[in-house]
């Protein structure tokens, strides 16, 4: 039996009562509290390098590229 490892390519999120979220505060990048968007997909927080579409954008492309490549997803279906 072979073994596949796929990489897990997620936007961070800083949940309520987490030291991370406790610094993003203190230094201003929260932007939203809604829980409804802490799904590790949503930006919840303002990028100094990134808008807020461009790194959804970016987690998207990484995701179908990277991390879930055509030829793995056929070769993977092959086994079902």
């Amino acid at each position: 039996m072979q073994n596949y490892f796929r990489e897990a390519i997620s936007i961070v999120t800083p949940y309520k009562g987490t030291r991370l979220r406790k610094q993003m505060e203190e230094e201003g990048y929260v932007i939203s509290s809604d829980t409804d968007f802490f799904d590790l997909f949503h930006e919840t927080f303002k990028h100094n390098n990134f808008k807020k579409r461009e790194l959804f954008e970016l987690t998207e492309w990484l995701k179908e590229n990277i991390a879930y490549p055509k030829w793995l997803k056929e070769r993977m279906s092959s086994f079902q």
